[in-house]
């Protein structure tokens, strides 16, 4: 009695004395009502005064009291867990439904992946990601940032060294020795050294490519799993987009060494801009002997004047410069004196990294600039109507929707799963409600 009571082993919820079935119980086949009786009766005949406190009943009653109790003292963190899987059970079910109208089901879903597309480009998506750079940042990234460090760190006299130079200079004079600037030979060094601009202006568009398939696989969480339960569906909508990027890619491609081809092709040393840039850099012409090459020459035709007067504005001593640039490198000049092979070299060096960082500038905002228009931009602008056009249209004209529709193998079982478990958590919420009336 003591220990039934809790006298010798303190429990918090005391003790509840039960009698079990005996293995002779079971044998005998004795019936759950005997063996209540025979609790009841063991019970009252041995333990008088507790009697009413033990016993199987007692137990179940008193275990549904503990977890009625604990229910209604967690029923709000319950019923919102509950609630938050209704909603999430009927938004999966509500991806996976059978549609009523197969036609306007599917050109929605086009009008969805098209617009999901867009707004993942463009940052209109709600569901911003907080963890990695993605869409149109990551696009922008590559041309604004990668592309342009890649560019930045091209040497303007990659693998062009000043022996290399020298015997450029004396191959391209033929048999007559060569005098201030070898424009030959000019050509010869800055077209080699712009075909280093190509292949990093290449691979941006093949990085751009590969993110804007990648972006596809980002978009709305819903609308994709939607789209990956039709394989066929999936399969050309995803061809669409691969056939655009590829055909972009290739005249993008295309136009863009086509472009640096031009300048390769066609030099344009007398364009103000790379003359002021020339003059801004023009110490290291200078070192080549070229400030007093250019002395002498003036003083030929203008006895008494200087090539730099000390009173000249700022203003004025650019434009002179420019102008003796400018005759320097249309082949104007009179001089018939010859420079030192050194000398020579070293002009050549300079203005043909002068003149690749001229180009180098134009490439740098141009590329970033048609890639973003004829590729990122466009895409965007016709993906909505290549689906219409190369998806529903086929699907309207063969009467293909029934065979389009055909669903994943697992998708039915999902459907009957997910239903299931709505139908359990709807239960549940019907029983908590009928827990705070308990």
């Amino acid at each position: 009695t003591e220990l039934l009571c809790g006298h010798k082993i303190p429990v918090k919820l005391g003790i509840i004395g039960v009698v079990n079935r005996s293995q002779k119980d079971i044998n005998d086949n004795k019936s759950m009502k005997e063996t209540l009786k025979s609790e009841k009766d063991f019970l009252r005949l041995n333990y008088p005064e507790i009697y009413k406190k033990h016993g199987n009943k007692v137990l179940a009653k008193t275990l549904q009291d503990i977890l009625v109790r604990h229910i209604k003292k967690t029923s709000p963190i319950l019923h919102k867990s509950l609630q938050d899987t209704k909603i999430r059970l009927e938004n999966e079910l509500r991806t996976l439904q059978t549609p009523d109208s197969k036609v306007s089901f599917i050109l929605n879903l086009l009008k969805n992946i098209s617009k999901s597309y867009t707004d993942t480009i463009l940052g209109n998506r709600k569901d911003v990601s907080d963890k990695i750079v993605m869409g149109g940042a990551r696009i922008s990234e590559i041309i604004n940032e990668e592309y342009l460090d890649k560019i930045n760190q091209i040497n303007p006299l990659h693998d062009l060294s000043d022996e290399q130079i020298g015997v450029i200079l004396l191959n391209t004079s033929g048999i007559t020795k060569s005098s201030f600037v070898n424009e030959k030979a000019l050509e010869h060094m800055i077209s080699r050294q712009l075909n280093n601009l190509i292949e990093p202006s290449m691979s941006s568009v093949d990085f751009v490519r590969v993110e804007m398939l990648k972006i596809f696989d980002a978009i709305d969480e819903n609308v994709l799993e939607t789209l990956k339960r039709f394989p066929r569906i999936n399969s050309d909508v995803r061809n669409v987009l691969n056939k655009m990027l590829e055909e972009k890619l290739n005249n993008l491609k295309d136009f863009i060494k086509s472009f640096i081809e031009t300048y390769q092709s066609c030099l344009n040393t007398t364009n103000p801009n790379f003359l002021i840039q020339l003059v801004r850099s023009s110490t290291d012409i200078q070192d080549a002997s070229i400030a007093a090459l250019m002395n002498n020459n003036t003083s030929k035709h203008t006895k008494n004047k200087k090539f730099v007067s000390v009173e000249d504005d700022e203003n004025e001593i650019q434009q002179k410069n420019i102008q003796h640039f400018k005759q320097m490198l249309s082949g104007l000049n009179d001089l018939d004196n010859t420079m030192e092979t050194s000398k020579q070299v070293k002009l050549h060096k300079s203005l043909t990294k002068s003149y690749f960082d001229f180009i180098r500038e134009i490439v740098r905002d141009f590329v970033p600039k048609r890639i973003h228009h004829k590729m990122v931009k466009l895409v965007l602008d016709t993906f909505e109507q290549e689906l219409d056009e190369k998806v529903f249209t086929p699907y309207v004209i063969n009467r293909s929707f029934e065979e389009v529709m055909t669903e994943e193998e697992g998708v039915i079982d999902e459907r009957q799963k997910i239903e299931d478990m709505l139908n359990a958590v709807n239960i549940a919420l019907k029983n908590m409600v009928d827990i705070q009336c308990f």
